[in-house]
């Protein structure tokens, strides 16, 4: 990360872009990723869970996490966790499948105990799904980015919750950047990906948060696949722990987006996914 996320000391301290505070004596949650597939689910959290305080850290200048090798990623999460254990976060959430298999496969749950990752989650929804009717599920796809993929993060997940399905998994190296350039030839991109699946793979995995952006559009063009719903369990886990009031609705809280560098099609993404619930700032 090219961006220095530790705060000064002190109660509150100045993002950078725009006046944005953050009041460390406040309880937050936070939401990581490289960019725009965090804000998707960003903004499934925001819509349950309003009345919270977010922190969003998109780090665009190492985008796209997936090309990089393990050690530099490592670098890159340490460095944002610092800075959310700087900030009292209550809970952080990695919405990001290749910082999420970073976390795992580092065993990193040890020493941050509030962190719910992406994988995780999805791995829950597809048991649930398991358990309430396995003969429903012929094989399951996987859509990742290549460094997913080649951690074998989802088979080691999938097989040690007793899952016993065929996984076949796709790296789509192309997807996730021209997601965020809001390139033409998406969709292009992400057909020649999933057409790659067998015949037989029945549920499928969108293993990389980017492509939630795509989410209604391939249910709409591939109507054999049943997906794994991307939010469910982190909306859970969350929800167990946050205590709502009848007033949570009506007490809405801005959300506070950092990024580690200026990149106006974020912004713009941002704007129209999450509305005028944002402050930005740039670190």
């Amino acid at each position: 990360m090219s961006k220095n996320l530790t705060p000064p000391k002190g109660e509150v301290f100045d993002a950078g872009l725009g006046g944005v505070l953050i009041d460390t004596t406040k309880d937050y949650i936070g939401v990581f990723d490289s960019g725009l597939g965090g804000i998707t689910v960003l903004k499934a959290l925001y819509n349950n869970f309003p009345q919270e305080n977010f922190v969003f850290v998109a780090d665009e200048s190492d985008l796209p996490f997936g090309d990089k090798p393990e050690s530099e990623l490592l670098e890159i999460l340490k460095n944002v966790l610092a800075f959310y254990g700087k900030i009292k976060t209550e809970d952080i959430v990695i919405a990001c499948n290749t910082m999420s298999s970073v976390f795992i496969t580092n065993n990193l749950k040890q020493e941050h105990g509030n962190v719910i990752t992406i994988v995780e989650s999805l791995v829950d929804s597809l048991e649930k799904i398991y358990n309430a009717d396995k003969a429903s599920i012929k094989a399951v796809g996987v859509l990742a980015t290549v460094y997913t993929v080649g951690s074998q993060i989802y088979p080691q997940v999938i097989r040690h919750r007793g899952i016993d399905v065929p996984i076949f998994q796709v790296g789509c190296d192309k997807l996730a950047p021209a997601l965020e350039d809001n390139d033409p030839k998406v969709w292009e991109y992400a057909k020649g990906y999933i057409e790659q699946l067998p015949d037989e793979v029945t549920h499928l995995m969108l293993a990389c948060t980017h492509y939630n952006l795509l989410y209604d559009k391939i249910k709409e063009e591939y109507k054999k696949f049943t997906i794994v719903p991307p939010y469910e369990r982190v909306i859970e886990v969350l929800g167990s722990k946050i205590h709502k009031t009848t007033e949570s609705a009506e007490n809405k809280k801005p959300i506070t987006m950092l990024t580690t560098k200026y990149y106006p099609n974020l912004q713009k993404n941002s704007d129209r996914i999450m509305g005028d619930t944002v402050k930005w700032g740039l670190r």
